[in-house]
Formats: C-alpha cells, sequence, structure tokens
C-alpha cells in the first residue's frame, strides 16, 4: 500500500506538465477513492497510576454507543477542523514555492459538513511518558498534549495516599471532575456516578439503566445485537427496546419494552421442567461431567435441556454428548484409544481376507479330493481327505473370528 506522503513527494518532484496531465489525474483521483478517509469520532484516552480506577472509566465510557451533545461535537469539529485547514495550508504554500499562480487564483479553504453524531474511539497514551506532566500541568499543558495526540478529551486519575483507602481525583481536559476518598471494594458504587457524568457530557438522548435479572448467568441479545459486555448497566436512548434473555436450564424470552424516566429494567426467566436421566456407559468405570461438574454414579435425577455430557476413562477415547431434549436414558459406548491407530485397524482387515482365502482353498482341495474319490470308487479312509477335511474346519473357525474382530474395530468409527 502506498502512503499519502510518499505520492505526494513522487508528484512535487515531476515536472510541472506531467502533473496537470489528464491521466494522471485520473489515476490519483482512482487511488484516493481506495483509500477513503473514515468517518470522525470523539477520540479519547484515560491514564493514570492507579490502573484500577483508570480501567473503571474505560468500562464505563465503553457503555455509551455514541456521542452527539453540543460539546463533544463542537470538540470534534474543532479538532478535525485544524487538522484540515494545517493541510490546506501546506498545500497553498507549496503552490507558492511552485509559482503556481494558476492554483493560487482558484484556491479556497474548503468547509466540513455538518456533524450530528460520531462514535466514541478509545486512544492508548502512555503512562509513564505522560504522567510528570499532567500530575502538575495546568490546562494549557492538556491542550498542548490534546492536538499532539490528536484527541477530542484526556482523562486523568490522580491518585493519593496509603494503604487501602486513597484520594482520587478524575481529571477531564485540566478540569476536576470528581474528587473521593475510594477502597477498590467501593468502585462498583463509582460507576453510577461516572455514567450520569458521562452520559451528560456525551448526549443528551441517552440514559443509563440497571439491567436486574433473576438468574445468575444469561445472555443478552439487546435489539438485534449480541451484547458482549457483560455490565449489568446500559446506556439506551428512551423508547421501544427488545430483550432476548437466555440461560441453561430455563425458556429463552423474547420482551419489547418501552424505556423511560425509571432507571431498573427487571426481567424474568421460567425454568425449563427438569427430567431424569440414565447413562449408560462403556465401559462402565467412565467417569462423567453433566455441563463441565462431575456426577457421582450413573444416575442423574434432576436435570434440565439442554446439557452436555462428557466422559473420560483410561485407554479410551474421551467423549462429550450435547442434547435438547429430555431422554430418560442414553446409552455411551467410548472407542479404546486403539482404534486411533488405523495401522492395527488395517492388520484386522488384511487377517479377515487372508482368513477368507485359507477357507476358500482348504475347501476348495477337500471337493477335489472328494470328487476323486468318487470317480475312482476308493472305499476306506483317504488321508488327504481328512487333512483337507481338517483345515476346513479350522479356518471355518479362524474366517469367524477374524471377521468379528474386524467388524468389531471397523464399527468403532476408526
Amino acid at each position: 500500500m502506498v502512503k499519502l506522503t510518499t505520492l505526494s513527494k513522487a508528484i512535487s518532484i515531476t515536472p510541472r506538465k506531467t502533473i496537470f496531465n489528464l491521466r494522471l489525474l485520473i489515476l490519483l483521483v482512482f487511488l484516493l477513492t481506495l483509500c477513503p478517509l473514515g468517518a470522525e469520532s470523539w477520540r479519547y484516552s484515560v491514564i493514570g497510576e492507579n490502573q484500577e480506577y483508570v480501567s473503571l472509566v474505560e468500562s464505563t465510557l465503553s457503555l455509551i454507543p455514541y456521542a452527539d451533545g453540543e460539546e463533544a461535537i463542537s470538540k470534534v469539529v474543532e479538532r478535525v477542523e485544524r487538522s484540515k485547514r494545517i493541510e490546506e495550508d501546506k498545500k497553498k504554500a507549496q503552490y507558492y514555492e511552485d509559482e503556481n499562480y494558476d492554483a493560487l487564483s482558484s484556491f479556497s479553504y474548503s468547509s466540513l459538513p455538518p456533524v450530528d453524531v460520531v462514535q466514541l474511539e478509545k486512544v492508548s497514551l502512555s503512562l509513564s511518558q505522560y504522567d510528570s506532566l499532567l500530575s502538575d500541568g495546568d490546562k494549557d499543558t492538556y491542550e498542548y498534549l490534546m492536538i499532539q495526540n490528536n484527541l477530542d478529551a484526556l482523562f486523568y486519575v490522580r491518585s493519593k495516599g496509603e494503604g487501602t483507602i486513597k484520594e482520587i481525583e478524575l481529571l477531564y481536559n485540566g478540569d476536576v471532575i470528581r474528587k473521593a476518598y475510594y477502597t477498590t471494594s467501593l468502585y462498583s458504587f463509582e460507576e453510577e456516578a461516572l455514567l450520569d457524568y458521562f452520559t451528560s457530557l456525551l448526549s443528551p438522548h441517552l440514559s443509563y439503566y440497571v439491567l436486574n435479572v433473576d438468574v445468575p448467568s444469561y445472555s443478552l441479545v439487546l435489539d438485534g445485537e449480541v451484547n458482549t459486555d457483560p455490565s449489568d448497566f446500559l446506556v439506551l436512548e428512551k423508547g421501544m427496546h427488545t430483550f432476548t434473555l437466555s440461560s441453561p436450564g430455563y425458556v429463552e424470552k423474547t420482551e419489547v419494552l418501552e424505556i423511560g424516566e425509571e432507571r431498573e429494567i427487571n426481567l424474568s426467566l421460567e425454568p425449563l421442567s427438569s427430567h431424569s436421566l440414565y447413562v449408560s456407559a462403556r465401559p462402565w468405570d467412565a467417569g462423567i461431567l453433566l455441563n463441565g461438574e462431575k456426577v457421582e454414579g450413573k444416575y442423574i435425577p434432576s436435570l434440565h435441556s439442554p446439557y452436555t455430557l462428557s466422559l473420560s476413562s483410561p485407554d479410551f477415547s474421551h467423549f462429550t454428548f450435547q442434547s435438547k431434549s429430555n431422554e430418560e436414558r442414553v446409552e455411551i459406548e467410548m472407542n479404546p484409544l486403539w482404534t486411533e491407530d488405523k495401522d492395527i485397524v488395517m492388520e484386522k482387515k488384511n487377517s479377515f481376507y487372508r482368513s477368507i482365502l485359507t477357507s476358500l482353498l482348504s475347501f476348495g482341495g477337500y471337493t477335489a479330493v472328494n470328487a476323486v474319490e468318487n470317480i475312482n470308487g476308493t472305499s476306506g479312509p483317504n488321508a488327504l481327505k481328512v487333512v483337507f477335511g481338517g483345515i476346513s474346519i479350522v479356518s471355518l473357525i479362524n474366517l469367524v473370528y477374524t471377521a468379528l474382530d474386524y467388524y468389531g474395530s471397523a464399527s468403532q468409527g476408526v
């Protein structure tokens, strides 16, 4: 991929008549369309010596889906306009240097399209590089660092105190917005206060809500999108929202709710009907795990579907069984480890085929001796006939044995 800076240098050292060549301009436009500028975002960074509180601030900001507040948008527009003006000033200076008066006469500063909504973008900064500046710096220091790193917001966590109790200050662009004494155990209560501030800072249309579900663990699909954040806090617009909840042992539930002023959202799930299960396992002494937990014995008096059974035993392959039905008995036969060796199974197959050949030869010899004896009318015992008859019986027994042996190994899935 060619960097735009490299491309601009290549153009600047090319003769002027080539720069304005129509084909080159078309190629340049084509390259720029392949490298479009990304959508603007509210760029922020959180740094500080108290990493636990820094993580709390970052996780709280990650709950907010977008920014459309007047202050946040103005910060983004100011930063983008500043960057654009710098680029255009560089272009204008280049025109002067090249004495390109035609381009100078038609040059004008472009205006940005209106910005209504922006996404949040986290930017990582080095604590060791900026800690000394931010701990003692004023608002001008923050302004300098924000311009240097192309930021719209810079949060700094200042921590003082010894032991478990610490005085923590949270600064936003040089202003203290939170200050109190905390212990790690109290940070969970701080999340609500941070959400109050951040939602008012970033969007007048968003509010935070607390989701209460009467099951210990669940999966949430909110408005058709999987919610991967494990927090019980949700940041939403007021209005209609669709909640789909699922949890092992419970009936999946979809509910459409109108979210308003009330901060708590309470949802419940109905448990699935339980049933008993008997596990018939081979080998008998196989260990059984039900949904990852060990089961004593073969009889499980109560469980909910869907469930997962995992069986293990020495010298046997691990077996996993998943079911969504309410069967009361399952039969599981585990494969011996030796069946995973294809050479062994191939040898059993070859042994079976050799037994077939031996049986055919022995029975063929016995039949031929018997036919010759009938033609000659010989009476009395014939030694050759007795030998072929004995071989035929032995080969028949061996054929049955090798057939069962091969069938038994092949039926185990190897």
